[in-house]
């Protein structure tokens, strides 16, 4: 059923050509999907449980693994790759089937409204201006960062770059740092939760 949402959502984007014809995108998801399922399995059991490795890792450790190994080099696993490339789409699909209710925002009343239409703004432009004033950061990269602090990281700065006309090098810095930060704080924080 996923799969020919997925199917009719390429379809609806264009995504779909000649040379990337939806059996290929098919390919690819089912491989991802097997990859998904594996890291959620490790992730359940009750030693990595019991350690804080949930499946988020075990799905960066696969993945890098797939990613940097010489038998992916190359045109093996194109399917695979031509499917990863829409990972802030499977992003954007999990905010949306996995968003709260607006209900629930009225059953823990204003301190709830305050937290979720308050806190963000609040830590972007804070964020920025820690940037650009404490640290005299350049204004796109500061801009980059406090988005990728503030929201979904590495998809958040992607949007934004696209906005603010980012060069690739600042994007991919800006992305890099996020990106090592959140798996440094991956790593760290349920042990910091023992505390």
């Amino acid at each position: 059923m996923f799969l020919g949402f997925y199917l009719l959502s390429l379809v609806a984007m264009g995504k779909l050509t000649i040379t990337n014809p939806g059996k290929a995108y098919a390919k690819g998801f089912v491989a991802l999907c097997v990859v998904a399922i594996t890291a959620f399995w490790i992730g359940t059991q009750s030693w990595c449980k019991k350690n804080g490795l949930g499946y988020a890792i075990w799905s960066i450790i696969i993945g890098m693994i797939i990613g940097n190994s010489p038998l992916t080099s190359g045109d093996r696993l194109k399917n695979v790759k031509l499917t990863a490339k829409y990972g802030e789409y499977f992003i954007k699909c999990s905010l949306v089937l996995l968003a709260v209710e607006f209900s629930i925002l009225g059953e823990l009343g204003l301190p709830a409204i305050a937290v979720a239409w308050g806190a963000s703004p609040i830590t972007l432009v804070s964020s920025y201006l820690i940037g650009t004033r404490l640290f005299k950061m350049k204004t796109i990269p500061a801009l980059l960062m406090a988005t990728g602090a503030t929201w979904c990281g590495a998809s958040a700065i992607s949007a934004i770059a696209a906005v603010v006309n980012a060069p690739n090098n600042e994007t991919v810095m800006c992305i890099g740092i996020v990106a090592a930060g959140t798996v440094i704080f991956t790593f760290a924080q349920p042990y910091f939760a023992l505390l």
